[in-house]
């Protein structure tokens, strides 16, 4: 298989699985260390009266970006696997 190739399945098939594997299992890890250490649900939404705005944004940004960084860390090991560059 031609590198030209790898690269389309890669970017149609491997890439979009990955993304939302990664995406589902790294919610529910967060969701769970939440539980632990706060001893209640994370925020699902703003309307949640026992939650600040404030900590639904901080707990939005900081899972997104952790979530983000995990998704590009597991497309680098599959591109490194492959032997793409």
């Amino acid at each position: 298989m031609n590198k030209k190739r790898k690269k389309q399945i890669l970017s149609n098939i491997v890439f979009p699985g990955i993304a939302i594997a990664s995406s589902f299992a790294l919610r529910r890890l967060f969701d769970y260390g939440y539980q632990k250490v706060r001893k209640e649900d994370p925020p699902k939404t703003i309307r949640q009266n026992s939650y600040d705005t404030a900590h639904v944004i901080i707990w939005t940004v900081a899972t997104s970006a952790i979530a983000g960084l995990g998704k590009l860390l597991a497309e680098d090991i599959v591109e490194k696997k492959w032997k793409l560059d």
